[in-house]
C-alpha cells in the first residue's frame, strides 16, 4: 500500500508529464502559426517589391497580388500540417499537360519539384507563388486557349469562354473538389476527348521512333507493283491503324495493302482510288511530329469554343467541306458542302438560323458581277437573258430595270465604279438553287442550294465567294422546319414548284457553327486529317511558336526569371 508521500510524488510526476505534453502541443501550434505567418510576410514583401520578367517582358503580377491581398497573404498550398496534399495533386495534373495538346506555358514544374522539400519561409513563399501562378496559367490556357483567338486567327469570330482562375482556386481552397473543379475546365465535347486520345496515340508513335516516311518524289505505285517503298508503306499504315498487324509483309502491292491505302486516302480527304500518286505521296511523307502539331492546333481551337454548344446545332467544317447536324449527341444528318475560295475564305463564326427563303432571288455581289459576269456578257450579249439575270438601275428600293443592251459594260471592267445591281430571278438555274438558309450575320454568309451538283464530287470544294452550298437542301430544310411527315415535305415541294419567293420562319431557330478543323475523330472512331486550305493552321502554329523562348524547345517563354532579390523563382 502506497504511503501518502508516495501518492503525492506520483501525482506530481503525472502533473509534470501532462504539463510538458500540453506545453509541447502549444509549442507545435505556435510554431505552425508562426511559420504560416512568416510565409505570409514573405509573400507580402515579395509581391509588393519584386519585379518579374519573362524573357524581356514584365510578368503581370496584378492577378497574384490581388488574390493574395484578399487572403491577407496567407499561403494557399501550405497549412498547419505543412505542404498540402493538393500541391502533389496539382503537380500530377501539370504532368499531363502535354496530353491536352499544350506545352509548359509558365507552369514552373521543374522549379516547383525542386522546392517541395523546402522548409524556410522564403522558400515556402516561393513555392506557394509558383503553385498559384501555375494554377492561374493552366486554368486560363486550358479553359479558354493558350492564345487570344482574335489575334492568333483574324478569321475567327467566336468569342472565347471566360475563366476566372482566382475565383476557382478560392473555391477549391474553401473545400471544393479539386478534380471536379479542374476537370470542368476541359472542353466537355466528345470530339475533344477523342482527339486528345488520338494525340496520346501519336505521342506514343513518336516515342517509338515514328513511322518510315515515303519520299514526296517517286514513281506512281498501283496494285501489282513491286518496290522497296512498299515495305515502308506497310509499316506506316500499320502504325497509324490502317493496316492490320497480322498482314503478311512484302514488297508487292497486293489487294490487302490496296484496301489500307484507300482507307488512308479517305481519311486524308483524298480520292480513294488506291493509286499512290503525287497527293497521296505528299500525305504519306508527312512526319509524325507534323501530325502531332496538327492535332494540337485543333485541340487549341476546341478550347476557344463555348463549353456548351447546345443540345441541337449545326456545324460546317470548312476544311473538311462537310455539314453535320447534331441533335442530343447524335448526328441525324450530314452532307458535303462547297465553301469559299482561298481568296474569299468562309469565316469562322456562329449565328442562329432563323428562317429560310424558298425560290430566292440572287442579288449578285458587285465584285462577282465585275469579275465574273460582265466579261461573259461582253463575250455573249445574250448571257444575262439566258441566265434570267436582270439589270437594275441601283441597289436602292424602287430601282427600275435597265435594258442590258443599253449599258456600256466595257466601261465597268476596271472595277472602280459600278452603279447597277444584277439580280437573278428564282428558278432551277438560280445560283442559290431553290432554298436559301438564313442566319443573319455581319459577313452576309448563308447556306444555300446550288444547280452545280457535279462540284460536290470534287475532293477539294473551294468554289464559292464565301457562302456555303449544301448538297442536300431538301433534307436540311425538312429537318430545320421539323417536317418529319411525308405530307409536310410534300407541301414544301409544292411551294418550290410555284417558283414564287416565300419566306418561312423556323419554329425553333438553330445555332450554326462555321468551324475550321483540319484534324478530328469521326463517329466511327477514325482519325481524320485535312489540308490547311486557308492557311489557318500555319498562322496559328506561327503564333504559338512566337511565344516560345529561343533555344528552349517545347518550353514556352514565360519561365519566370527575377531581377531582385536573387534566388527567387529562378
Amino acid at each position: 500500500m502506497l504511503s501518502m508521500k508516495r501518492i503525492k510524488q506520483v501525482i506530481s510526476a503525472c502533473a509534470l508529464v501532462l504539463l510538458c505534453a500540453l506545453t509541447a502541443h502549444a509549442q507545435v501550434e505556435v510554431l505552425a502559426v508562426s511559420s504560416e505567418d512568416a510565409i505570409a510576410g514573405e509573400l507580402e514583401r515579395t509581391l509588393q517589391s519584386l519585379t518579374l520578367v519573362s524573357g524581356e517582358k514584365p510578368v503581370n503580377l496584378a492577378p497574384l497580388l490581388a488574390f493574395y491581398r484578399q487572403r491577407n497573404y496567407r499561403p494557399v498550398w501550405y497549412g498547419a500540417g505543412g505542404i498540402s496534399p493538393a500541391s502533389q495533386h496539382w503537380l500530377s495534373t501539370l504532368g499531363r499537360v502535354e496530353q491536352e495538346g499544350m506545352r509548359g506555358l509558365l507552369m514552373h514544374r521543374a522549379e516547383i519539384q525542386q522546392r517541395l522539400d523546402a522548409e524556410g519561409p522564403m522558400e515556402l513563399a516561393e513555392l506557394d507563388l509558383m503553385l498559384t501562378d501555375s494554377f492561374f496559367q493552366y486554368t486560363r490556357k486550358m479553359g479558354q486557349g493558350q492564345l487570344d483567338s482574335s489575334l492568333a486567327d483574324p478569321d475567327w469570330h467566336i468569342p472565347q469562354p471566360e475563366i476566372k482562375p482566382a475565383v476557382l482556386l478560392e473555391k477549391i481552397v474553401q473545400g471544393g473538389h479539386f478534380d471536379d473543379a479542374v476537370g470542368a475546365l476541359l472542353p466537355g465535347h466528345t470530339e475533344y476527348r477523342k482527339l486528345r486520345e488520338a494525340l496520346i496515340r501519336y505521342l506514343d508513335i513518336r516515342k517509338s521512333g515514328g513511322w518510315p516516311e515515303l519520299q514526296r518524289s517517286g514513281r506512281k505505285l498501283e496494285p501489282g507493283d513491286a518496290s522497296e517503298d512498299i515495305q515502308k508503306l506497310r509499316q506506316q499504315l500499320w502504325m497509324v491503324g490502317d493496316l492490320a498487324q497480322d498482314d503478311v509483309p512484302g514488297y508487292v502491292y497486293d489487294a490487302v495493302l490496296e484496301r489500307a491505302v484507300i482507307r488512308f486516302q479517305q481519311r486524308h480527304g483524298l480520292l480513294g482510288d488506291g493509286v499512290i500518286g503525287k497527293r497521296t505521296r505528299a500525305a504519306l511523307a508527312v512526319p509524325v511530329d507534323q501530325r502531332i502539331e496538327q492535332i494540337r492546333l485543333n485541340l487549341e481551337r476546341w478550347r476557344w469554343l463555348p463549353r456548351d454548344l447546345g443540345p441541337r446545332y449545326i456545324t460546317v467544317n470548312t476544311a473538311a467541306f462537310e455539314l453535320q447536324v447534331h441533335d442530343q449527341d447524335t448526328a441525324p444528318l450530314s452532307m458535303r458542302v462547297i465553301v469559299g475560295k482561298q481568296q474569299h475564305p468562309t469565316p469562322v463564326f456562329t449565328e442562329k438560323m432563323s428562317y429560310l427563303i424558298v425560290n430566292p432571288y440572287w442579288h449578285v455581289p458587285t465584285r462577282v458581277a465585275i469579275r465574273d459576269l460582265i466579261p461573259k456578257q461582253l463575250s455573249d450579249t445574250g448571257f444575262f437573258q439566258s441566265r434570267s439575270i436582270r439589270v437594275l438601275s441601283s441597289w436602292q428600293p424602287g430601282a427600275v430595270e435597265v435594258d442590258p443592251d443599253q449599258v456600256d459594260w466595257q466601261a465597268y471592267l476596271n472595277g472602280r465604279y459600278f452603279p447597277y445591281k444584277l439580280r437573278q430571278d428564282p428558278g432551277p438555274g438560280n445560283a442559290l438553287g431553290r432554298i436559301k438558309f438564313m442566319l443573319p450575320n455581319r459577313f452576309s454568309i448563308y447556306l444555300h442550294d446550288t444547280p452545280g451538283q457535279h462540284l460536290f464530287n470534287k475532293p477539294v470544294r473551294t468554289f464559292s465567294a464565301g457562302c456555303v452550298r449544301v448538297e442536300k437542301p431538301m433534307a436540311l430544310a425538312n429537318y430545320v422546319l421539323g417536317m418529319k411527315q411525308p405530307s409536310a415535305q410534300a407541301r414544301l415541294e409544292a411551294l418550290i414548284a410555284e417558283q414564287e419567293k416565300r419566306t418561312i420562319a423556323l419554329p425553333d431557330p438553330i445555332a450554326v457553327y462555321m468551324l475550321y478543323q483540319t484534324a478530328w475523330v469521326d463517329e466511327g472512331g477514325t482519325l481524320q486529317f485535312r489540308n490547311d486550305i486557308y492557311g489557318h493552321d500555319r498562322r496559328l502554329a506561327a503564333a504559338l511558336r512566337s511565344a516560345i523562348a529561343p533555344g528552349r524547345g517545347d518550353t514556352y517563354a514565360g519561365n519566370l526569371s527575377v531581377k531582385a532579390p536573387p534566388g527567387f523563382l529562378q
